[in-house]
């Protein structure tokens, strides 16, 4: 195949239900069971032009993600009371994974993102503060935000709405293998435009385990997203094609 294709690179793209206008002809049926949502409070709803998950006081569980090392991004927007919205990676249950989250009445201070592993359900941030794990990032507060992180091994870069990064973890400390991604806020904030782009060794076979993972979302919970694979070939001028696993919101 690699004799055929120019640039090819195996990406599997998995298209969420949070999708904006100019998205919507991708838009598939919607699978509330492709999410494990347990919070107080959540919904999907428009929002200063995005279509955006509400979340407070809980976390929402991407199934079927299966990621170690990649890349991260989404958009979030939340105000300036006290809260600490983040996202979760390595997730080898939901109360064991590694955390990045924003303190957002912190803005522009050098504790306004914190790194902290969770193991047995205990956030462990007294124990990791100072420099080494703490950075200082400035806040648009009602407006959206890009965060960006990148990780690689025992590294993890922060990056909010620019190109240099915020916060840089030089020894990650929580889970090593591949596990879940999700999002968790305390007080309320809203996300949009996920976007994960595993490494092919984080993700073998991204269809697979979508089917392998058990649905414990609620009955009650509303309408989230849809996982559907699609699959574009590049890198593969060595004549061995790898798989790079994306998952994408809108």
């Amino acid at each position: 195949m690699a004799n055929h294709i120019r640039h090819p690179r195996v990406v599997v793209i998995l298209l969420l239900a949070l999708l904006d206008a100019a998205t919507l002809r991708a838009q598939q049926p919607s699978d509330s069971s492709k999410w494990d949502v347990q919070a107080a409070e959540w919904r999907v709803e428009p929002y200063r032009g995005r279509s955006a998950l509400f979340l407070r006081d809980g976390a929402a569980w991407l199934k079927g993600s299966h990621f170690q090392n990649g890349v991260i991004e989404f958009d979030i927007i939340f105000s300036d009371t006290g809260g600490f919205p983040g996202v979760a990676f390595r997730a080898a249950t939901h109360s064991d994974f590694e955390l990045f989250y924003l303190r957002q009445a912190l803005s522009g201070g050098p504790h306004a993102t914190q790194y902290t592993p969770v193991l047995h359900g205990l956030f462990a941030w007294q124990i990791y503060a100072g420099p080494a794990w703490e950075g200082t990032a400035h806040w648009t507060y009602d407006r959206w935000m890009h965060v960006k992180l990148i990780v690689r091994d025992s590294r993890a870069e922060l990056f909010v709405d620019g190109d240099s990064a915020v916060q840089v973890v030089r020894q990650l400390r929580g889970p090593k293998g591949a596990g879940e991604i999700g999002f968790i806020s305390g007080n309320g904030a809203r996300f949009a435009n996920v976007s994960v782009q595993a490494d092919a060794a984080a993700m073998p076979d991204v269809t697979l385990m979508a089917s392998d993972v058990r649905d414990s979302t609620p009955v009650t919970t509303g309408v989230l997203s849809t996982l559907t694979p699609g699959i574009i070939f590049d890198d593969c001028g060595d004549g061995r094609c790898r798989r790079h696993p994306f998952w994408q919101t809108g």
